[in-house]
């Protein structure tokens, strides 16, 4: 217990999750040996990183405390009104939403591990495997989850409310595409280049397979945002 009080354990656990990002950690070699164990790992790294983001959540929302009750209570009002979907609502309601996006994080890694398997069997990947298929997802999946870090402190104090303005819609919008674009791109290029090292495929299929699945994702979010 003594050890989570140790700066020196906090600077070890950052080391490791920066060779994470930088694939220092040899992940090909890794998943080959022992995917199951690889997993684990990553099923740790991010837990780790949603404890943090919720903790950094929880104290930017005390700290604001009163901009974001009055536009939980602007949300409320347009959501009676019929103004904004229940989707919309429930997303945008502090602090609780938090634990939407835990949610969110889970249900989407296991959809993307579920329909990214069979994209593989659809291209004729022979030496697929869906174990070592799942470690290279929850792994790229880190860097999607590194960019909501950025994206809390712009909507801690920027939060978008039923009574935004349109251009504050454009501005923070633009910002989200710009941050979680970043992420996308290092992590499909994970993806793929550990796919083409591990599974012998071409780039380009790896990337099909990576980006399909969120593509769809994308459009039934869409019809729910509607």
């Amino acid at each position: 217990m003594r050890k989570y009080f140790s700066l020196d354990y906090y600077k070890r656990v950052m080391q490791v999750y920066k060779s994470y990002l930088k694939a220092e950690n040899e992940p090909v070699q890794a998943i080959t040996e022992d995917a199951k164990a690889y997993r684990k790992r990553m099923y740790k790294a991010i837990f780790g990183l949603f404890l943090l983001y919720a903790l950094l959540y929880f104290l930017f929302y005390l700290f604001n405390y009163t901009l974001m009750e009055t536009t939980n209570t602007a949300m409320k009002a347009a959501y009676q009104k019929k103004g904004v979907s229940l989707f919309y609502y429930y997303l945008n309601s502090y602090p609780f939403n938090v634990v939407y996006l835990l949610f969110a994080i889970v249900a989407a890694c296991l959809y993307l591990c579920c329909t990214s398997y069979p994209l593989l069997q659809v291209l004729g990947i022979e030496n697929r495997h869906f174990g070592k298929n799942s470690a290279i997802l929850l792994h790229s999946s880190l860097y999607y989850i590194v960019s909501y870090f950025p994206l809390l402190i712009i909507n801690s104090n920027f939060p978008v409310g039923a009574d935004s303005s349109y251009y504050s819609y454009v501005f923070l919008g633009i910002l989200w595409v710009l941050i979680l674009g970043t992420g996308a791109r290092y992590s499909g290029k994970f993806y793929a280049n550990t796919c083409q090292e591990l599974f012998a495929v071409n780039r380009n299929q790896a990337y099909v397979v990576w980006a399909a699945p969120q593509l769809f994702l994308l459009y039934l979010l869409y019809l729910a945002w509607n």
